[in-house]
């Protein structure tokens, strides 16, 4: 816990292994004159095989990290008994890719990561700082009603201010339940920004002494180095039909691999889905969205 009057804290999340998005959002962070803190609200990991550069950078400018449910799927892939989709299914494939590229040393490492982390600037005016919610590393405020008992879960925290990541996009309001008002706000994705635009996202909260405030950030960078990098590396092959989605999430900011989801789980389970029919869906998904010729894979099937 940490007892400040005044303060400034930079919350940084769903990085995804876009090291250079890092760069542009901590020079940006630096430009407006720093932060008392930056926290890092998890989700350092996968698509790209930079995930290590990534968490090793971190470490290395001693930022807190979040366990994201990135993290999760990283660390189950280790798990000997272990039951997750991620080992086994194809939509996890660039999920097993990044966790090989990793290796067993930093999923014990990232197993060991904190679920929230609280700043407490002083008595009744807490920050709760977490992945999706303070419930989950799953669940978000954003997509959950907050009548029942999730909202009453958000109140238990004692926080006059959550502020979290996930579903890669911005947005701020406020939650009124019977017993206090919180500040629900949503930083976005550093990595992987998905509201149309591949500009980097992250959220300056400031303490004023008496209350929370967030200033959401967006930043321009130039995606071509991470776009090389993830073509370079073999991950678009390796990585099947969900990474070629994933691709086109970099390229454009635009939403597309839970779009895509949806789509094939309304034809039956994903499961007897054979490796081929995912990849001629993909396809068809995205010559449906216009950027399929932007794919620097797949080309068994542009032949």
């Amino acid at each position: 816990m940490v007892c400040l009057r005044e303060m400034r804290v930079a919350f940084i999340s769903d990085i995804h292994g876009n090291l250079p998005a890092l760069e542009a959002v901590l020079g940006d962070l630096h430009a407006r004159g720093g932060a008392d803190r930056i926290i890092c609200g998890g989700d350092v990991m996968d698509p790209l095989l930079s995930s290590k550069d990534a968490w090793e950078f971190l470490k290395a400018e001693g930022i807190p990290v979040i366990r994201g449910n990135h993290e999760d799927y990283i660390v189950s892939c280790f798990e000997p008994e272990g039951t997750h989709p991620a080992r086994v299914e194809t939509q996890f494939r660039p999920v097993r890719l990044v966790a090989r590229h990793l290796g067993p040393r930093i999923a014990e490492e990232l197993r060991g990561l904190p679920l929230s982390i609280e700043i407490t600037p002083k008595v009744g005016k807490k920050l709760v700082l977490c992945h999706a919610s303070p419930v989950s590393n799953a669940r978000s405020f954003a997509r959950e009603p907050l009548s029942g008992g999730f909202g009453a879960a958000l109140e238990a925290t004692g926080a006059q201010a959550i502020v979290a990541g996930h579903i890669h996009e911005q947005w701020q309001g406020v939650h009124q339940g019977p017993s206090r008002e919180i500040r629900l706000i949503l930083a976005g994705s550093v990595g992987l920004p998905l509201m149309d635009a591949p500009r980097p996202q992250y959220a300056l909260l400031t303490f004023d002494g008496e209350k929370w405030s967030a200033e959401l950030r967006r930043v321009e960078y130039d995606p071509a180095p991470a776009l090389r990098a993830y073509a370079d590396s073999g991950a678009l092959e390796e990585g099947g039909p969900i990474a070629w989605l994933l691709y086109d999430e970099l390229r454009t900011g635009s939403r597309r691999l839970s779009e895509f989801i949806l789509s094939v789980r309304r034809r039956g389970p994903p499961g007897s889905l054979s490796e081929e029919e995912w990849e001629l869906l993909a396809r068809d998904y995205l010559i449906s969205k216009g950027t399929w010729e932007e794919i620097p894979a797949g080309w068994h099937l542009k032949r």
